[in-house]
């Protein structure tokens, strides 16, 4: 049986261990584990530990070893740079024979959506381009128009992602956990079915320029609040 790490990408106010405890809930007889940064929110959960990347973008876990478990759902943090944390899940992946990749997840809080922060849409086309699906969370009346324009301009420059829309249950989880890949990046790919310019390297929102700063950045938006 194959052992998948999901990648979790999450604005503020999501409440995505909740939903992630849903999830799992649905299917019990698989082992799965929580690993994150040091987080108050892990007293609830089942089974977690917390990680840390070293400088050569290798991570480090603590309490637990995620290739002890069936399923894996590593959050990463808003208070450190994506790029480099994606980086690290793939070199993580590289040296696992028994994992792959699960999906790439990115919780949405739909009131964001309304008052937006500055360089938002760059954060967000930076998510969406690793992303396998978005669920949004506290979908209403007043951001329901707002949503509706993150879906349109992904369909627009038909991006193969998944949306969903999150409730306080009945969710679609075994859709949304469905290993099958939707995103629009390579770099989980296996490398000898890649073409040049899809690599880890040449991935624009990875690949550094001569003078070292990303052909696209992902603005580190939200690392003065609280995931």
């Amino acid at each position: 049986m194959s052992k998948y790490l999901y990648v979790i990408i999450e604005t503020p106010g999501c409440r995505t261990l909740d939903f992630l405890d849903q999830a799992i809930e649905k299917d019990n007889l698989r082992k799965s584990v929580f690993l994150h940064t040091d987080d108050p929110r892990l007293a609830s959960t089942k089974e977690y530990s917390s990680w840390s990347a070293a400088e050569n973008n290798h991570f480090q876990f603590s309490e637990q070893n995620p290739q002890d478990f069936e399923e894996s759902f590593i959050i990463l943090t808003n208070h450190s740079c994506l790029a480099i944390q994606l980086e690290a899940v793939v070199v993580f992946l590289s040296q696992q024979s028994e994992m792959e990749i699960g999906r790439i997840i990115s919780f949405i809080h739909g009131p964001i959506l309304e008052n937006q922060p500055d360089n938002f849409f760059n954060w967000l086309d930076g998510v969406a381009h690793f992303s396998d699906c978005f669920c949004f969370v506290d979908r209403s009346n007043q951001n329901g128009s707002f949503l509706k324009e993150v879906e349109d301009r992904y369909k627009t420059l038909r991006y193969p992602l998944e949306t969903f829309q999150l409730g306080k249950k009945s969710n679609r989880w075994a859709q949304i956990l469905n290993p099958s890949p939707r995103r629009v990046s390579h770099i989980f790919d296996t490398p000898d079915l890649l073409d040049e310019e899809d690599t880890v390297e040449n991935d624009p929102f990875l690949k550094r320029l001569p003078n070292g700063i990303r052909q696209r950045t992902i603005p580190l938006l939200f690392s003065d609040k609280l995931d």
